[in-house]
């Protein structure tokens, strides 16, 4: 008979969002926190363009025209552009020194950091603010210089992200000591976790969104599972500039997951984190790079040069690698097609990571790997999570969370998923006995031809559990259970 396997206290708390948090806090992207400051132009106020043609330590040169006329001290503003019409402001320089034709600056309030070939924007002289802070204005008298302007928004920045920081700290502590700690120690911190989220949402800091979309993707204390309001934190994260955000909602319209599929806001979202140096957007919008070439480059998007070889190519020479145990070998070809974000070579990558083979064993990779692909449907990665949660591996054993991955899973065809299934119900592991149930899915494992599971139902037929007795059936399952090698099936027949 199955047995039932000792199910200890989750202590209920979840992992699996905040393990997620944990890996999304230290993406260093541009945070817009809806805080701007606005020009308003005085009489006289000239500005002219100019292009970046040096980096040097983040002091950049700029090639302009007039440069023998513009006064040290003049604001310099640098753009990124995506595409016509379309650009990201990286932050403000101010001039330092000229040259025959060029112009030399320091930054001073440095969002992103400065590439060759992105447009400056140079005013000769400083400009009356309006300071804009969640849609309130207030003006001052008389008018602040542009660097008060600055200092204030840094000040507010910093008033803000302290509480980002302190999420920080306790998700570093909770990484560090879960297991030891008790239940009501846990609970304390998501408390504190969910509590420092709100705060920094209320001062609109865009980081904070989206922690707060993560919080209500699988519901944490106080915080509801709630799918439309993840995908409405996102949303608010992403159009204020968190790159992050702006590459999973990207990600999300690519492939139609909790938002109607649109190809057009997939590309629009993706160059926008890809706009702030995001790897994984890159990669992406390389991948989509045939069917929105337009007007970029033959081969090239963005500036990126297109892969040597397509993710399929990759794929199939990871997959010869792997059969022939060359692991090392496998590993980086499994690396690079997972990077343009094939759903197989994700799943592959993660179980390398998972299993130490041609790379040093890592389950925190392994998992990070698996939801990647899972966010693709890829069934056998669903499944892999599962398993994770069921063994505690790199994750805090959750048999609940282990359930409703192997039945995601199951219902998307799995045969492995489905006997796990069949025994989550058959032995009452994270959610209620029901061997009926339990026997359905073992049914269905067996008719994709899973030794194990032909031997289970050929038991439930013998004993009669979940079903009337019938040894005739009992015999017949056995059979076809010791035809593909089932050791126990096999002794079973040679018994009787």
């Amino acid at each position: 008979m199955l047995q039932n396997i000792e199910v200890k206290d989750d202590k209920k708390f979840k992992v699996y969002t905040i393990m997620k948090i944990i890996k999304n806090l230290f993406f260093t992207a541009i945070i817009g926190l809806g805080l701007t400051i606005t020009n308003q132009g005085i009489a006289g106020q000239v500005s002219i363009s100019g292009t970046v043609t040096k980096v040097n330590n983040n002091a950049i040169t700029i090639e302009t025209i007039k440069a023998e006329t513009i006064p040290k001290g003049s604001r310099v503003d640098l753009f990124f552009e995506i595409s016509e019409g379309s650009k990201i402001e990286i932050g403000q320089w101010k001039v330092s020194g000229r040259g025959k034709g060029v112009i030399f600056a320091s930054p001073v309030d440095m969002i992103g950091p400065p590439q060759k070939g992105m447009t400056a924007k140079i005013s000769y002289s400083e400009k009356k603010n309006r300071v804009q802070v969640t849609g309130q204005d207030h003006y001052n008298a008389p008018p602040i210089s542009q660097n008060d302007a600055i200092q204030e928004k840094k000040q507010f920045v910093d008033n803000t992200q302290q509480y980002v920081d302190k999420v920080r700290k306790i998700v570093g502590d909770l990484r560090k000591n879960s297991k030891k700690y008790s239940t009501d120690k846990i609970q304390t911190l998501e408390r504190q976790i969910v509590q420092n989220v709100k705060k920094a949402v209320a001062g609109d800091n865009a980081e904070a969104y989206y922690l707060l979309a993560l919080l209500h993707e699988d519901g944490v204390g106080e915080i509801s599972r709630d799918s439309k309001k993840m995908v409405e934190n996102l949303i608010k994260s992403a159009k204020k500039g968190y790159g992050q955000a702006q590459y999973i909602l990207g990600d999300m319209y690519k492939s139609g997951d909790e938002v109607v599929k649109d190809k057009k806001k997939a590309v629009y979202w993706l160059k926008k984190a890809a706009g702030q140096g995001h790897q994984d957007a890159k990669m992406e919008l390389q991948l989509m790079e045939p069917e929105i070439r337009g007007k970029e480059p033959e081969g090239q998007l963005l500036g990126i040069p297109f892969p040597e070889k397509s993710a399929k190519e990759y794929a199939t020479a990871g997959d010869r690698f792997y059969h022939k145990k060359n692991y090392k070998s496998a590993f980086k070809e499994y690396e690079q097609c997972a990077r343009m974000g094939h759903s197989g070579c994700q799943l592959m990558l993660g179980s390398l990571y998972n299993d130490g083979l041609g790379i040093v064993k890592d389950l925190n990779k392994a998992r990070e790997l698996y939801e990647k692909s899972a966010r693709k449907n890829n069934s056998n990665a669903i499944y892999n999570l599962g398993v994770l949660y069921m063994n505690g591996s790199g994750v805090k054993k959750d048999m609940a969370k282990a359930h409703e991955l192997f039945l995601k899973s199951a219902n998307l065809g799995y045969p492995e998923a489905q006997f796990n299934l069949g025994a989550t119900y058959y032995n009452g592991m994270g959610v209620k006995k029901d061997k009926s149930t339990a026997l359905k899915w073992f049914r269905k494992a067996a008719d994709q031809n899973i030794p194990k599971a032909l031997y289970v139902v050929g038991q439930a037929y013998e004993s009669g559990w979940g079903t009337p007795k019938n040894m005739s059936k009992a015999k017949e399952y056995y059979k076809k259970a010791a035809e593909l090698g089932d050791k126990a099936a096999i002794k079973k027949l040679n018994s009787q």
